[in-house]
C-alpha cells in the first residue's frame, strides 16, 4: 500500500449541533475539512476575542516562565518537551484551573525583576565611573569649586598627558595643583586645582586636548566609601533577585501542566471555531465538506449516525480535476523513507508514490558512501540513543529511523569492503589475529585495491535505479491505458537501455555472440524504429521530424543509460574517500605516540593523545561523509530516479485534529 484511497465527504447536520459535530470530528481527526463556503457567517464578536485573550495571556505566563528553565542542551533546544497527562488529569485541569491569579503574580513579579535589572544597570554603571577614583582620598563634597579655585576631576588619553600638563603649566604661570589618580590602558585619571581667574584660558586647553570631566554630587564620603556602599546595594539587589527568581521558579514548578494543558486546551478549542468559518450552511443546516481516507469512512459514518440521528454522511469518489489531498501509507521498513518523499513533493492522486521503490536503493547508495561498517555500528547507536532521548510524539523521529536503516546499510557494505574504523583490524597485534581472520571471512574486495570492482558495483546499481524507474513509468501508463505512450515511448526506452547494456556484455564476451548479438541488434533496431515513427507521427513539419527522431534516439543513449548511470560514480568517489580517510587517521594515529617519544613526552601521553586523535579523527570523518552520503543519495534519487516517472503537483492528507503543542493525552 502506497497512496492510501481517498474518498470526498459531506455531513450534513441541524445548526444546533453544530459545536458537537465539530468536537467529535477533532477528537476523531479523520477528514480533511474543505473550505465550502457561499459567504463568510461571522461569528459574535466576543467568542473570536476572548480565546485570542485568553491564548495570548497564557502566552505570556509560558515566556515568563521560560526564564526560570533549566538550560537546555544542543538538541533539547530544538525540541519542546511535553507533559503525559491523563484524559482525566486534564479534562480536570481545564475545567477547575483559574490562570488569572496566576497571571497578575506573574506581571507583579516582572516588574520587580524589570525594575531591579534597572537598579542594577545603574549601580553597576556608577562603579564603572567610581572605580578609577578610589585612590582619591578626598571626600565628593571637596570636589567642587571654592571661592578662589576650580577643582576638575577628569580623563584623558595617556599619549597627551605630559603635553597638557606643560601647557596648563605656562597657562597658569604654574599655579596649578596636576595629580595622576590613576591610568588604564588608554587613558590617565587626573585631578586639576588651579586659580579661578584662569578657568577660561584652562577650559579651552583641556577642550583642545579632549579632556572629559568627571562631575560627582556633593555626598561626604570618599570614592572608597562610595564604592564600598554601591557594593552593599548591588548585593541587596542580588539577593531580591534571587528571591524572586526563587518565587519564579517555584511557580513554573508548581504550575507549569496546569498551564500548558490549558493553552493546548484553548488552542484546539479555537480550532473548532475557527474550522466553522469553512461550512456552508442554511437558516436550519449547516454543510461540513472534506476528505477521508476509504478505510475511515464507516466507522465515522457509524459514529455520526449513532449520536446525532439526524445526520446525513454522503461519500464519492473523487472525480478528475479534483485537487485531492495526499496520505502515504507505507509498510513500517520502508516509512521512514517516506521523509525523502515529502522532501521533494507529494506526488498527484492517481501517480505513483515512489517511497517502496527508492527504499532500497536509497538505504545501498547511503551505505555505499561510508563502507565502513564501524561506522555504520556508532550511526545505529547514536541514532537509537536519540530515539529513546526523543519524545513519543516528536516527528523528527523519522529522520533518525532513516539514519538507522542507512546505518545498517553501511554495517553491510563495510563488511564486504573490509572496512572496519579504516583498516584499524589489520593493524592489530598478531595475538589479536581472530579478528582479522573473521573481518577477511566476509570481505568480497577492498575498495582501495581493487577499484574496478568497486566501480562495476555502483554502476550496476545506477543502472538498475534508472531502469527501474523507466520501468515504473510503463507499468503506469499501461495501468491508465495509455497504450501509445506504453509502445512508441516507454518501451522503446526500455529497450534501447536494456540492448546496449546486453551489447556491451555481448561484445565483452560475458555472453556468447553467436546467441545474443543479433537479437540484441534487433531490439535496439526495433526500439529505434518506434522512436523514429512516433516522432514522425506527432510533428508536422519535415525538419521537426529529422531533428526529433535523432534527438529522441540520442536523448536515451546520452541521457538515460549513460548521463544518468554515470551520475552514481559519486557514490564510488565519496566511498573510496571515506576509506581512504579513515586509513589517514588510522596512520597518524600510530605515528603519534612515536612522534611525542622522540620529544622527551612520557610515553602515557603519547598513548592518551593517540586515543584522542583517534577519535576526534575519525568522529569527524563520520560527520563530513555522513551529510556527503545523505546529500549525494539524495540528489540521485530526485534527479536520476524520480524524474522517469513522478508526477508532483499533490498536498499532504492533513486531517482536523486535536494538536497539542506541550502536553501528549493517553
Amino acid at each position: 500500500m502506497a497512496i492510501t484511497p481517498i474518498k470526498r465527504i459531506d455531513i450534513i447536520a441541524h445548526k444546533e449541533h453544530r459545536k458537537e459535530v465539530v468536537r467529535y470530528l477533532q477528537d476523531r481527526g479523520l477528514i480533511q475539512i474543505i473550505d465550502v463556503r457561499e459567504e463568510r457567517v461571522p461569528l459574535p464578536i466576543e467568542a473570536e476575542g476572548e480565546i485570542e485573550k485568553e491564548l495570548g495571556n497564557l502566552s505570556y505566563i509560558l515566556k515568563f516562565f521560560s526564564r526560570f528553565e533549566e538550560k537546555k542542551g544542543i538538541l533539547e533546544s530544538f525540541i519542546k518537551p511535553k507533559f503525559l497527562l491523563s484524559r482525566k488529569e486534564f479534562e480536570v485541569i481545564t475545567k477547575e484551573f483559574d490562570y488569572q491569579k496566576i497571571y497578575e503574580e506573574c506581571q507583579r513579579l516582572e516588574k520587580r525583576l524589570n525594575r531591579l535589572k534597572h537598579t542594577f544597570r545603574k549601580l553597576h554603571s556608577w562603579r564603572e565611573e567610581v572605580l578609577p577614583w578610589l585612590d582619591l582620598d578626598m571626600l565628593l563634597s571637596d570636589v567642587h569649586p571654592t571661592e578662589k579655585t576650580e577643582v576638575v576631576l577628569g580623563a584623558v588619553s595617556f599619549r597627551v598627558v605630559e603635553n597638557l600638563w606643560k601647557d596648563l603649566e605656562k597657562t597658569t604661570q604654574e599655579r596649578l595643583f596636576f595629580k595622576v589618580i590613576s591610568e588604564s590602558k588608554v587613558k590617565k585619571y587626573i585631578l586639576l586645582i588651579y586659580l579661578k581667574e584662569d578657568d577660561q584660558k584652562a577650559s579651552e586647553i583641556l577642550k583642545g586636548y579632549n579632556f572629559e570631566r568627571v562631575l560627582y554630587p556633593h555626598l561626604d564620603i570618599t570614592p572608597l566609601q562610595l564604592n564600598s556602599f554601591i557594593g552593599e546595594r548591588l548585593a541587596k539587589v542580588e539577593k531580591e533577585k534571587e528571591e524572586l527568581f526563587a518565587q519564579g521558579k517555584a511557580l513554573l514548578e508548581k504550575l507549569k501542566v496546569k498551564v500548558v494543558a490549558l493553552y493546548d486546551y484553548l488552542r484546539n478549542l479555537k480550532a473548532q471555531r475557527d474550522i466553522q468559518n469553512s461550512f456552508s450552511q442554511t437558516y436550519e443546516t449547516f454543510r461540513i465538506a472534506g476528505w477521508i481516507r476509504a478505510e475511515d469512512v464507516r466507522k465515522l459514518k457509524s459514529g455520526l449516525e449513532k449520536r446525532f440521528k439526524e445526520a446525513e454522511v454522503i461519500t464519492r469518489d473523487p472525480s478528475f480535476g479534483e485537487r485531492v489531498p495526499i496520505a502515504l501509507e507505507n509498510r513500517r521498513i520502508i516509512k521512514p523513507f517516506e521523509m525523502v518523499t515529502r522532501l521533494y513533493g507529494y506526488p498527484q492522486y492517481r501517480a505513483v508514490d515512489p517511497t517502496p521503490f527508492l527504499a532500497p536503493f536509497f538505504a545501498f547508495s547511503f551505505g555505499l558512501c561510508l563502507t565502513d561498517a564501524g561506522y555504520g555500528f556508532l550511526i545505529v547507536l547514536f541514532s537509537l540513543l536519540l530515539l529513546v532521548k526523543l519524545s513519543a510524539k516528536i516527528e523528527i523521529k523519522g529522520f533518525f529511523h532513516l539514519f538507522i536503516l542507512g546505518g545498517l546499510a553501511t554495517i553491510f557494505w563495510g563488511a564486504i569492503t573490509g572496512g572496519w574504523f579504516g583498516d584499524i583490524i589489520d593493524r592489530l597485534p598478531q595475538s589479536l589475529a581472530l579478528f582479522k581472520n573473521l573481518k577477511d571471512s566476509f570481505v568480497l574486495f577492498n575498495p582501495a585495491e581493487k577499484t574496478l570492482p568497486f566501480l562495476a558495483l555502483v554502476l550496476a546499481l545506477g543502472f538498475i535505479q534508472v531502469w527501474t524507474g523507466v520501468a515504473i513509468k510503463t507499468v503506469k501508463d499501461f495501468r491508465m491505458r495509455d497504450y501509445k505512450s506504453v509502445l512508441l515511448q516507454d518501451s522503446p526506452t526500455l529497450g534501447i537501455q536494456s540492448g546496449l547494456l546486453l551489447l556491451l556484455l555481448t561484445l565483452a564476451g560475458v555472453f556468447p555472440k553467436a546467441t545474443f548479438l543479433y537479437p540484441v541488434v534487433g531490439l535496439l533496431l526495433l526500439s529505434v524504429i518506434l522512436i523514429v515513427y512516433n516522432q514522425w507521427r506527432i510533428n508536422k513539419e519535415f525538419a521537426l521530424k529529422i531533428f526529433w527522431s535523432i534527438f529522441g534516439v540520442y536523448t536515451i543513449v546520452a541521457g538515460n543509460f549513460l548521463a544518468d548511470t554515470l551520475s552514481y560514480v559519486r557514490l564510488f568517489a565519496l566511498g573510496l574517500a571515506t576509506g581512504l580517510l579513515a586509513k589517514a587517521v588510522n596512520e597518524i594515529t600510530f605515528l603519534v605516540p612515536s612522534i611525542l617519544q622522540s620529544l622527551k613526552i612520557p610515553i602515557f601521553i603519547g598513548s592518551c593523545a593517540a586515543v584522542v586523535v583517534f577519535c576526534v579523527g575519525h568522529l569527524v570523518n563520520i560527520a563530513i561523509n555522513i551529510l556527503g552520503a545523505y546529500v549525494h543519495t539524495s540528489r540521485l534519487q530526485y534527479l536520476e530516479f524520480f524524474t522517469k516517472f513522478f508526477v508532483g503537483g499533490g498536498g499532504p492528507f492533513r486531517p482536523f485534529r486535536r494538536e497539542e503543542e506541550y502536553t501528549i493525552i493517553k
